[in-house]
């Protein structure tokens, strides 16, 4: 496996701020250079390698949101993936539809993730952490609605501190971390160009800030 290959991905990956990066433990930096080494470090002694979705200002301290996570795993004891992502294909398909969007479906050891990018990444303001927690939670179901999520992993609605496997690497059992068309095929990505410019817009995030307050006036200001 030639991981210099990977390294431009990674770099965008990582993004411009700082990120939790994880294994057994998670610790913080804001040094690209370092992630890559952390990846590669894992890789190649076959450990998997987990980074935060959302970038971070400072250890457990959320900078903002940057895109939308959506965990998809087989409830059975031997993986289901054809099941799965059979939702996940139908998720997607919704997704292109509605919101014109181009999400990024990453093949897992037990399913899949499902990352649907922001246009421009929202800064979050200090102390205001439930809120932008339940904000988050909003959006999410907001784009889960309508399709079937039977294998959805509820643990990741409203968790901003989601720590997810790197794609390119490894996890657990050895498996590869891959992202998959529409076909459920691998596929080879240089950067998040394409994703970002079919993401999600500023615009609809204050609607459904606004549709959610209506329906839960206590959250308002």
């Amino acid at each position: 496996m030639d991981l210099r290959k990977y390294r431009s991905f990674w770099l965008d990956w990582f993004g411009l701020v700082g990120r939790e990066i994880g294994g057994s433990k998670s610790w913080f930096t804001d040094n690209p250079s370092v992630f890559i080494r952390a990846v590669e470090d894992h890789i190649t002694t076959r450990r998997p390698c987990f980074m935060s979705v959302q970038p971070f200002r400072a250890q457990n301290v959320v900078f903002g949101l940057e895109r939308v996570f959506l965990d998809f795993d087989s409830k059975t004891e031997k993986p289901n993936w054809k099941e799965t992502f059979a939702e996940v294909r139908g998720l997607t398909k919704q997704l292109k539809e509605r919101f014109d969007t181009e999400p990024l479906i990453v093949k897992t050891w037990r399913g899949f993730h499902v990352y649907v990018f922001l246009k421009e990444a929202l800064e979050f303001c200090f102390g205001q952490e439930s809120t932008h927690n339940w904000m988050y939670w909003r959006l999410q179901e907001e784009l889960l609605e309508g399709v079937p999520h039977h294998t959805l992993d509820t643990k990741c609605l409203g968790n901003l501190k989601q720590l997810t496997g790197v794609p390119y690497s490894m996890q657990e059992e050895g498996k590869e971390c891959l992202p998959v068309n529409m076909n459920c095929q691998p596929v080879y990505i240089e950067n998040l160009d394409v994703y970002r410019e079919r993401g999600i817009a500023q615009d609809l995030l204050r609607k459904l800030t606004e549709k959610a307050s209506e329906v839960n006036p206590a959250k308002k200001g």
